[in-house]
């Protein structure tokens, strides 16, 4: 059904998002730490929005080949969470999916793993700015790797929110350093970005980064109060509580279970797992995954006052 037309008015829509992006500093650095920290064929090196030189020159027939390739039913998960019934939901999917059928095997993907060997760094001017973003990030750990409930701890310990991590509260609360600062990691089955953003007045970039790299390392150094420990669960158990509270959030911890084989029991072992994870855990994940001394770090915005080496 996919007629040129639809292509071409969707390709026009696309690449006047590229052009607004490259007005954008939070755009403009996500572009720049890609580029630093994933290969060009690597599926992450582009933006979710996609490649420019890709969305130029895409035909139907490619888009017709990539969906039959990758959307497919084998694989495919349905999650249905609120006031319905388990006949009623599967009436329908018969309805909507029931002559719905695979046309061949689906084809093998290796993706390469990435690391980090050394610190990168790169800046980019973008004209008539007043304010630089800056990203901070590693590639980070798969949904399957058995440290990343871990991960998920040491991120709030670290920098996800102003409230229950140390960066957060240290760079905008206490320096005023920043307009805003959290950290966030990706869910998928490959290294994600896990990266911390900041949004800075570019006299405090400098100052700004040392600071988050400077928490970061006493984490790895084990300067971790019990209180900031907990406090760290107590948040992340909390956002789950209120998430369940709404059909929307069931649904969406479902399908992670599901996409990532975490078993029918997630939900409650998930939050015992989080409570479970101890401050040595918590190092080692700061040592190993996201170390300080191999980082990549991407500023965006108006002329620095002096550059970063």
């Amino acid at each position: 059904a996919l007629a040129p037309e639809d292509l071409d008015f969707v390709r026009q829509q696309t690449l006047a998002q590229f052009e607004r992006d490259e007005r954008d500093t939070r755009a403009v650095v996500d572009r720049l730490w890609r580029e630093l920290v994933y290969p060009k064929t690597h599926p992450f090196h582009a933006p979710p929005i996609g490649d420019a030189s890709v969305v130029r020159e895409a035909t139907v027939d490619e888009v017709r080949e990539y969906h039959e390739g990758a959307i497919r039913p084998d694989g495919a998960v349905l999650v249905v969470a609120g006031s319905v019934t388990a006949d009623r939901v599967e009436a329908a999917a018969a309805r909507a999916f029931g002559d719905w059928r695979a046309p061949a095997i689906a084809p093998g993907r290796d993706v390469q793993d990435v690391a980090l060997s050394a610190t990168a760094r790169r800046t980019e001017v973008v004209p008539d700015k007043t304010q630089s973003d800056v990203l901070i990030g590693w590639p980070g750990l798969p949904r399957t790797d058995p440290r990343f409930v871990a991960a998920r701890v040491t991120n709030m310990v670290y920098a996800a929110d102003t409230f229950a991590s140390r960066a957060g509260n240290v760079i905008r609360d206490q320096l005023g350093l920043a307009y805003y600062v959290f950290s966030g990691m990706g869910l998928s089955r490959g290294q994600s970005p896990w990266v911390v953003r900041m949004g800075v007045n570019p006299q405090n970039v400098r100052r700004a980064v040392e600071v988050a790299l400077d928490e970061l390392r006493k984490i790895t150094l084990g300067q971790i109060a019990d209180d900031d420990l907990a406090r760290a669960k107590d948040k992340l158990v909390g956002e789950l509580d209120v998430a369940l509270e709404s059909p929307a959030g069931v649904a969406s911890m479902v399908l992670e279970a599901e996409l990532f084989d975490l078993g029918e029991d997630h939900f409650e072992r998930y939050p015992k797992a989080l409570r479970a994870v101890t401050k040595e855990e918590v190092v080692e994940t700061a040592r190993t995954v996201i170390p300080p001394e191999r980082h990549a770090l991407a500023i965006a915005g108006p002329p620095l006052p002096e550059p970063l080496t």
